[in-house]
């Protein structure tokens, strides 16, 4: 089962994203659980190619969502400059709050609601996957 969609780089987007998670979540028989760290680590992503990944405002984000067994396999691409958040360090959780540096947490969050990522530069867009191991909810 596939899905394949594309969003605007800016709030609207966000907002079409969580729609069409909403829809994928019910017919994939996701668990809340699942479905909340999938929209965390997309929408985390999807903000920071909005915020910081310029290039073209009015190019769209490709999401591709592919589903197996017990896995799901997403990909984001955009034609912003190259930027590979696998190489972005995650915040200093260990250091008090009032100290910290800004930035990081989200990356955090990235790593820890999914499977394994990884990013390549290919045709002159930048192409991120994750991969999140799920359970079919008994509720949908």
């Amino acid at each position: 089962m596939n899905h394949i969609f594309k969003i605007l780089k800016d709030q609207d987007g966000l907002t079409t994203l969580s729609k069409h998670l909403a829809i994928i979540s019910k017919e994939w028989k996701m668990t809340k659980k699942d479905v909340l760290q999938l929209n965390l680590v997309l929408d985390e992503l999807i903000t920071n190619i909005i915020e910081h990944g310029g290039g073209c405002k009015k190019c769209p984000i490709e999401v591709s969502m592919q589903k197996t067994a017990c896995q799901i396999r997403v990909q984001l691409t955009d034609g912003g400059p190259p930027f590979d958040p696998t190489q972005c360090k995650s915040a200093d959780t260990t250091t008090p709050v009032e100290s910290r540096k800004c930035g990081g947490l989200g990356i955090l969050f990235v790593h820890k609601f999914s499977d394994n990522c990884s990013y390549n530069r290919t045709d002159g867009k930048n192409v991120f996957h994750f991969t999140k191991t799920y359970k079919e909810s008994a509720e949908n």
